[in-house]
């Protein structure tokens, strides 16, 4: 971003730019009567923005050459300076879905005993891993049903399936911890 003397300098720059490109340090002494010093400072730092090239000769003398960004800076400060707005388009057909959806949203992350059992008996399991796994499920459903306080370790002798069916012991621990009543 250019300061506004910066702006008065490059306008005042660019209506001195000849066809050679070379603008002499005479011709830049009275630009908007700044200071001479402030006019050095200025030159350098539109220097150091890629906006104009200055050669310094030994006898203290200068000359100022604009390059295609000081040349063309207001379009490019125009271009960055518009807002951005970004739009997203949905070329899909999204009806039933949480984004086009004329109810009520309601994502349910946990399961009921009822679905666990149902998800076991889905799974292609031997019937002795269904087995097991349903008794957890129905110790889990007493435990809950019965009001009981939870000991630590109450599900450790089911740790060998739990285990080797880490699906359903999520299931399950999301369903004791709503019960203990952690939101989900």
């Amino acid at each position: 971003m250019l300061t506004n003397k910066e702006k008065i300098v490059l306008d005042e720059l660019i209506a001195l730019h000849t066809a050679d490109n070379s603008i002499s340090c005479e011709a830049t002494d009275n630009i908007a009567g700044i200071s001479h010093n402030e006019l050095g400072l200025i030159f350098r730092a539109l220097s150091n923005k890629g906006l104009i090239k200055m050669k310094l000769y030994t006898d203290g003398s200068y000359r100022i050459s604009l390059t295609y960004e000081g040349l063309s800076y207001k379009e490019t400060e125009a271009l960055s300076s518009s807002k951005t707005t970004i739009v997203n388009n949905f070329n899909a057909p999204i009806t039933n879905s949480a984004v086009a959806n004329s109810g009520s949203v309601s994502i349910n992350n946990g399961a009921t005993i009822q679905e666990i059992k149902d998800f076991i008996q889905q799974q292609s399991l031997s019937q002795e891993e269904k087995l097991k796994l349903n008794e957890v499920v129905t110790y889990v459903e007493a435990l809950i049903e019965s009001d009981t306080h939870l000991k630590k370790n109450f599900l450790s002798k089911f740790s060998d399936v739990l285990a080797k069916h880490s699906n359903i012991a999520e299931m399950l621990i999301k369903l004791v911890l709503k019960y203990l009543g952690f939101p989900l």
